[in-house]
């Protein structure tokens, strides 16, 4: 067997060293039209204090139980802070928890730190609705060791961004990449979506146009997806003409893609588009199936061949992480 062929062996994945680390941060500044993850708006600070409180104890005990199973742990090569809205943290918790981390596992010297980040959080919106800029999240952020970021910018259309509960407009989006570019972040991604309600392929050419004048190196792009619960859900049910059919959709995502292309990012993974070398290493992680550990309520994992999920509740988690016959690799997972 050759060592390619040896990626396809089921224990493959137990027997790798887990390099990668994943956040989940259940806290943001309100629920957008689409989103099904787990997250807690406007939290009050006992309970960002309690889950900031809880992941420091659950890498403790990731650190010792995987010893204790013989799980190779680190250094650490990628860590991806998801949500929710991590930029929601006060950038003096990202340090705290990163410290950490680095002294558990110990970080590659090109560790690659993902922050997602939405644009309010550095410009939030002004009376005028033009925005006051502020760069001193960003240089926090880069000191704590973050070196990539990314933006859920989502469309360059003011109406489709209200349509879909965001709370910041397109040229705040500009601004706040262009701090994050000033402030010296190596790496900055922003997400955009198709299907959203009312998108036309004239939105699209809007995003296209957005991307040309940024200083980004990396995309993602999704489809949107309707899940049950949501905002949209309940208007979709009421009102499915608002929404683009498949065939729309799929011409929307078509020329998308092709747009990014003529702008010479790589296609290199199904939803994610990077140029100048700039790929996102965690996305490779979970592309080539390789293992991760995860700390946070709702957080997945993959280590020793196994996947888990933290329950998608903070009361829950938290109970999980005090108990010493719970953990990551106990039955409650």
């Amino acid at each position: 067997m050759t060592q390619d062929d040896s990626r396809g062996e089921v224990t493959y994945a137990a027997r790798r060293p887990v390099t990668s680390l994943y956040f989940h941060v259940p806290f943001c500044h309100g629920t957008c039209g689409y989103c099904d993850f787990f997250s807690v708006p406007c939290p009050d600070v006992e309970l960002v204090s309690a889950w900031h409180e809880g992941v420091l104890s659950e890498l403790g005990r990731i650190e010792g139980e995987a010893s204790s199973h013989h799980v190779p742990l680190g250094p650490l090569e990628t860590i991806y802070w998801g949500g929710g809205t991590p930029s929601y943290l006060d950038p003096d918790i990202i340090s705290s928890i990163l410290g950490r981390a680095r002294s558990l596992f110990g970080f590659a010297p090109a560790c690659d730190i993902t922050l997602e980040a939405n644009p309010e959080s550095i410009v939030p919106a002004s009376p005028a609705g033009s925005g006051n800029a502020s760069g001193e999240a960003v240089l926090r952020w880069r000191e704590a060791g973050v070196n990539r970021v990314s933006f859920g910018v989502q469309s360059a259309t003011d109406a489709l961004l209200r349509i879909a509960g965001r709370r910041h407009s397109a040229a705040q989006a500009v601004q706040a990449v262009c701090l994050a570019h000033e402030g010296g972040i190596r790496d900055i991604s922003v997400d955009l979506m198709t299907g959203l309600p009312t998108q036309t392929m004239e939105d699209i050419e809007k995003a296209l146009e957005l991307v040309k004048q940024l200083p980004i190196n990396h995309v993602s792009t999704y489809a949107l997806s309707i899940a049950k619960g949501t905002p949209f859900y309940t208007r979709w049910r009421a009102n499915p003409e608002q929404f683009p059919g498949d065939e729309a959709e799929r011409q929307m995502n078509s020329r998308l893609t092709d747009g990014l292309r003529d702008l010479s990012f790589d296609h290199y993974e199904i939803s994610n588009f990077a140029r100048g070398g700039a790929v996102s290493e965690h996305n490779l992680v979970y592309w080539h199936a390789d293992p991760y550990i995860a700390a946070g309520p709702a957080a997945a994992s993959y280590t020793a061949g196994v996947r888990r999920c933290n329950p998608a509740s903070i009361g829950s988690w938290l109970a999980n992480v005090r108990d010493p016959a719970q953990g990551p690799f106990g039955e409650a997972i």
